[in-house]
């Protein structure tokens, strides 16, 4: 996420933007912008949004992007990883009635 937070803070200063400007542009809020800059966590249509607002032509939305799908992929196979990990735990060790009704799991 840093990455790409760091390639959205360099097109828009390349194209002379402040936060307050790049976040109108997207519909945002300029704290929302600073957050994704500063790489933590957004969801995809706010990252989205602030790409095609900064981007300086196609070429490099479609580049931001692509980081983009990358991580929404990568983190898509860790939830179903850990899906199937704790799947398998349950199936490795299921409760009995009483556990279950102990435990809140049913």
């Amino acid at each position: 996420m840093k990455k790409l937070g760091a390639e959205i803070r360099q097109a828009r200063t390349a194209r002379g933007m402040k936060q307050a400007e790049a976040a109108a542009t997207a519909g945002l809020v300029q704290s929302t912008v600073s957050k994704i800059e500063s790489g933590a966590n957004a969801s995809v249509s706010a990252l989205a949004r602030l790409v095609v607002a900064v981007a300086e032509d196609d070429q490099a939305a479609a580049r931001m992007f692509a980081g983009l799908v990358k991580r929404e992929r990568r983190a898509a196979r860790l939830r179903a990883r850990s899906y199937r990990i704790n799947r398998e735990l349950y199936l490795a060790n299921p409760l009995t009635p009483k556990e279950a009704d102990d435990d809140g799991r049913t």
